[in-house]
């Protein structure tokens, strides 16, 4: 969407830095007003040091076209852009303190080191990866319209609908080992189960996750599948040797859910690529995928942005796999990370391939970007087309 430099606030607030940042503070993080066309706001993002020595700095949002847009100056370390936005927006962002005149626009999205989070905003997104020491955040923001934040109450520790335990499972067939959470429901499953591939803890607790979920549907047996050493992790998820779908059905169900018969597999950006290729390698036991923001572009290399170099047309994999599940639930929201290929056309065409090669298929997509929260909203929405038998074909 559009940025520009002059600046859309109620109540004649104009430039004043004082004003401003005091209307940040009311509206908890950016400043929302109605927008030029129905179901539309203009969005004010406001950024403060309070240091004083900041000169200049830059919004970074995948919504705005091209990602980066240069905030006016108002004065008092204070720097504010208005951004015009679809009702229903949920997307993260973060701001970047005096950036260099000539910097590579991919460089200011991605850097760990020059990323300031919204100082009036509360609300934010992590990607926690123990094994790297890192802990990227992000500014969240939701416009009236957007789903209701899913995730679990603040202090809560325990879920409610069943018990849940870790443990370290060596696989031979992967030829490493996984963590692996088990969450069983106290009503009866009936033989259904849900294997969750997961990447960079973008799930928080699994057994609160799978908790939540219960309650959208029939009870199911959760299965997380993560890692302690990320990069080996990825490497595993963009596998195409038939060892993922082997290491579900020959080594993770006999040994945590021996009964299964309705056996869903899912995940998010590279789990959803991992999620996709074990269903389509063993599509006699495995199925439906849900599949959300896939990153359909990584493979074994995991070439993790492919910057700079030809993307594979996301559907190929889908045209060439021996097998397809019969049923798939995708979703990618429009404003998705930019720079890499986990984005909506990706997954639009990995929908279109998954039609010709006779898949019931559903899309959902949005004004969301790349964060923990959407996808939450879009696993619940994937579990709820999997318990209301929309995925039997």
């Amino acid at each position: 969407m559009s940025s520009r430099a002059e600046i859309h606030l109620p109540g004649g607030a104009g430039g004043d830095p004082s004003r401003v940042r005091a209307l940040a503070s009311q509206h908890r993080g950016p400043i929302v007003v109605p927008g030029p066309a129905v179901d539309e706001y203009d969005v004010t993002f406001v950024y403060h040091d309070r240091a004083g020595t900041v000169e200049s700095a830059a919004l970074i949002c995948p919504a705005l076209s091209g990602a980066v847009a240069a905030m006016a100056a108002l004065g008092e370390a204070t720097f504010a852009v208005t951004a015009t936005l679809p009702a229903g927006t949920r997307v993260k962002y973060h701001y970047c303190p005096d950036p260099e005149p000539e910097a590579d626009p991919f460089h200011l999205v991605y850097s760990a080191t020059r990323r300031r989070l919204d100082p009036f905003n509360p609300s934010f997104d992590q990607i926690h990866i123990p094994s790297l020491r890192a802990r990227i955040c992000d500014s969240l923001l939701a416009l009236p319209g957007a789903a209701p934040d899913p995730r679990p109450p603040r202090g809560r520790r325990e879920p409610r609908h069943g018990r849940a335990r870790s443990e370290s499972l060596r696989s031979a067939v992967l030829g490493t080992a996984k963590t692996v959470t088990v969450f069983r429901p106290y009503a009866d499953p009936r033989g259904r189960v849900m294997v969750l591939f997961t990447g960079a803890n973008e799930w928080g607790d699994p057994a609160l996750l799978f908790d939540g979920l219960q309650e959208l549907g029939t009870p199911f047996i959760g299965i997380a599948v993560g890692a302690e050493h990320y990069t080996a992790h990825l490497r595993d998820l963009g596998r195409r040797d038939g060892c993922l779908g082997e290491f579900v059905v020959g080594e993770l169900l006999p040994t945590l859910a021996p009964d299964a018969r309705d056996c869903a597999v899912a995940g998010f950006s590279a789990a959803a690529v991992a999620a996709l290729t074990a269903a389509c390698e063993r599509r006699d036991i495995l199925g439906p995928a849900i599949l959300v923001s896939g990153a359909f572009h990584l493979t074994e290399r995991m070439d993790v942005l492919h910057r700079g170099r030809a993307v594979e047309d996301a559907g190929t994999r889908v045209r060439i796999a021996a097998a397809v599940p019969a049923a798939v639930y995708l979703a990618a929201g429009q404003f998705e990370d930019p720079g890499s290929a986990s984005d909506f056309s990706a997954s639009a065409q990995v929908a279109a391939a998954l039609r010709e090669r006779g898949s019931c298929v559903r899309l959902d997509t949005g004004p969301t970007g790349h964060d923990t929260v959407s996808a939450r909203v879009y696993l619940g929405e994937g579990v709820r087309w999997w318990c209301a038998g929309e995925s039997q074909v």
